[in-house]
């Protein structure tokens, strides 16, 4: 349900799971945590704080778990996840701090794909925070990266970073041939 963006449905089962914990080994009971807690990063977005606030206590308790059992690239992934809470919040500095801390994690155990996540969220940080120029160095290689190993949805993701930071510096040529990327990868999705 959740892959199926069905997230009414996958919060009333993840909640279900949630309530079971004793047929849950403590990895998969953290799993089901940080996955309420991105649907509630998801539904709270520029709609109700309350919701990503509920978001950072999940990503934090699931942290903890990550680390006593020693899951150093699942901590990188929610800790990414709660650099993106604190952002949303407007906490940009608490947001870069975490999403470097997401990455130190993720270099630690050579996750590339978990370390070119976490720089598409850190230009997008760094743009929101008048670094544009630094931004726009540090998207390169994830843009690249996610082309190079055929994941559309995230090369997408990618994309559009790097299109905003574009605009924003007023490169409009430049975003336009981005925009046209964006447009094909769209297509290339969809079918």
């Amino acid at each position: 349900y959740y892959r199926s963006n069905m997230r009414n449905l996958s919060k009333k089962y993840f909640r279900e799971a949630v309530q079971m914990k004793k047929f849950l080994d403590v990895k998969d009971y953290a799993r089901v945590y940080q996955a309420l807690g991105s649907i509630n990063l998801e539904e709270g977005i520029g709609k109700n704080d309350s919701l990503i606030y509920s978001s950072i206590s999940s990503y934090e308790m699931v942290i903890k778990i990550y680390q006593k059992e020693n899951m150093i690239a699942d901590e990188a992934l929610s800790t990414s996840l709660l650099a993106e809470s604190y952002y949303q919040l407007n906490q940009h500095k608490k947001a870069l701090t975490y999403i470097n801390r997401a990455i130190s994690l993720a270099q630690e155990v050579k996750d590339l794909k978990q370390i070119n996540f976490a720089m598409i969220k850190k230009a997008s940080f760094l743009s929101a925070s008048n670094k544009k120029e630094e931004a726009l160095k540090i998207i390169e290689k994830p843009v690249q990266y996610f082309k190079d190993n055929a994941e559309r949805q995230t090369y997408l993701y990618a994309l559009e970073e790097k299109y905003k930071i574009l605009m924003s510096l007023n490169r409009f040529e430049e975003a336009n041939k981005v925009g046209q990327e964006k447009s094909s990868v769209n297509v290339e999705i969809y079918n």
